[in-house]
């Protein structure tokens, strides 16, 4: 089953990362190369934090849980990174910084990532609970409303069926005309209901 494409998160995912991309090129000509690669490895790993999030349902839960969750997986997700940009640098043969700088500054920009793609998930999630919500306060009215319908015309066939009741006595045929009438405007409700 294919899944709907979401524009709105790879456009902000491809405007996001690429505005880091224009920012890092305003450094020196030999750290642009670094900076591209760190700018896609971070686009990479950020995907898969998505999917993650995405596919636990994390954010679905109840914010103790996935707070903890989600801190949980930017650490995993910043360890992942700086280990894939640390091999892509070793592979195209740059100058290594330390461990712990590349680490931290990682940690920094999937941090900042994972805060802006939160607050946009759990406010969209908001967003549907609340309308979740007024269609079920909706359909709430509705049935309380067919209900009390329901039971005035209870309430009337009860009677209708009372007063043929006591003609059939007093004018049989008045009480047959009225038992034909009657089971004809039921058959009409009854097919205006279907």
């Amino acid at each position: 089953m294919l899944r709907r494409i979401s524009y709105s998160y790879w456009i902000c995912q491809l405007a996001g990362w690429g505005a880091l991309l224009a920012f890092f090129c305003w450094l020196p000509p030999h750290e642009v190369g670094r900076s591209i690669l760190t700018t896609a490895s971070g686009f990479l790993v950020s995907h898969f934090l998505r999917e993650v999030l995405r596919r636990y349902r994390w954010m679905e839960k109840k914010p103790k849980r996935w707070v903890i969750r989600v801190c949980l997986a930017v650490v995993v997700a910043s360890l992942v990174g700086a280990l894939i940009l640390w091999a892509a640098l070793q592979i195209f043969e740059y100058h290594l910084p330390p461990v712990f700088i590349m680490v931290s500054s990682f940690s920094v920009l999937i941090m900042d990532w994972t805060c802006v793609y939160c607050s946009f998930k759990y406010r969209r999630l908001a967003r549907r609970n609340d309308s979740r919500e007024q269609m079920l306060c909706m359909r709430l009215r509705e049935m309380r409303k067919g209900a009390d319908e329901l039971e005035l015309d209870a309430e009337a066939i009860v009677d209708r069926l009372q007063r043929i009741e006591g003609m059939i006595e007093a004018d049989p045929a008045r009480s047959r005309e009225e038992i034909t009438a009657f089971s004809k405007l039921l058959r009409t409700g009854y097919i205006a209901e279907k």
